[in-house]
């Protein structure tokens, strides 16, 4: 199941033609004279270095994305296409989120959260970790970055909201923006296939919804600990809304019969198993 090459075109083009106007730089445009560490509590604290870790192994999900949409000799020339046309997408994508990881990193450096050799082995000792999605077909592919995409989107919110540290604060609010412009593409995806295949699409987005956990809960060293301090930090995460997001998506795209398998789905599905 792939769309064609002109939709696929279409959608990236739109995306790409809104991000090259949106841009931010990770060392001069934030405040960092207003750093005040002091008001930042101890489960913020931990929250910063969970997301710094998830953010910052952009090599292993980049590396997970170009074997799954490879562009090589063994590939066949269609495929090779559409794969060269979703790189655009992904190599802006992997710029993007690697300025994410990189700001969060000076922010726990600056604000002296944790020392630099300390924090530097951390992350080369989480980031050489793989990274698999476990989905190869596209949609699927898409779903799971669309559900990863919200999660993440609504987590930022949140914190952004009770965190009283200024810099913070700053830089969650820039973070917000550039995730939600990633799940906005997500969606475009997403909705294309569904209003393309229709009912054959839902089963597909149903074992994602199902089977879902955001990046690294199985390699990351003591991640339901530390997960369970980032929801706390917030006074809990609702991940229910990512796959909420899901179901209006499919109702907004999909035709009747569709529509009724999606109330169907994302009923028997309580939430969406995360963090």
């Amino acid at each position: 199941m792939r769309l064609s090459q002109d939709k696929l075109s279409e959608l990236i083009e739109k995306h790409t033609c809104v991000a090259d106007d949106v841009s931010w730089n990770r060392f001069s445009s934030i405040p960092w004279q207003d750093l005040q560490p002091e008001l930042l509590t101890a489960k913020e604290r931990s929250a910063i270095a969970f997301v710094n870790l998830i953010e910052d192994h952009l090599p292993g999900y980049f590396t997970e994305y170009m074997q799954l949409f490879p562009i090589n000799p063994d590939t066949p020339l269609e495929a090779c296409m559409y794969n060269r046309e979703l790189y655009h997408f992904l190599v802006r994508w992997a710029q993007e989120e690697d300025r994410h990881a990189h700001v969060l990193t000076n922010y726990q450096l600056r604000a002296g959260l944790m020392p630099l050799e300390q924090l530097q082995q951390e992350l080369a000792c989480e980031g050489r970790k793989q990274f698999t999605i476990k989905f190869t077909e596209p949609l699927q592919v898409f779903t799971y970055a669309l559900l990863q995409e919200k999660a993440t989107l609504l987590y930022y919110k949140q914190l952004h909201q009770v965190v009283r540290e200024p810099v913070l604060k700053f830089i969650l609010r820039l973070l917000v923006k550039d995730e939600a412009r990633h799940f906005a593409f997500f969606s475009s995806i997403v909705g294309a296939h569904i209003e393309e295949f229709g009912e054959q699409a839902i089963p597909l987005i149903k074992v994602v919804l199902q089977d879902f956990k955001m990046p690294l809960h199985n390699t990351l060293t003591n991640y339901w600990r530390r997960a369970m301090i980032t929801c706390e930090a917030v006074g809990g995460h609702q991940y229910a809304e990512a796959s909420k997001a899901l179901a209006k998506l499919i109702h907004r795209w999909a035709d009747p019969a569709a529509r009724l398998q999606a109330s169907t789905m994302v009923d028997s599905t309580q939430k969406v198993h995360a963090v």
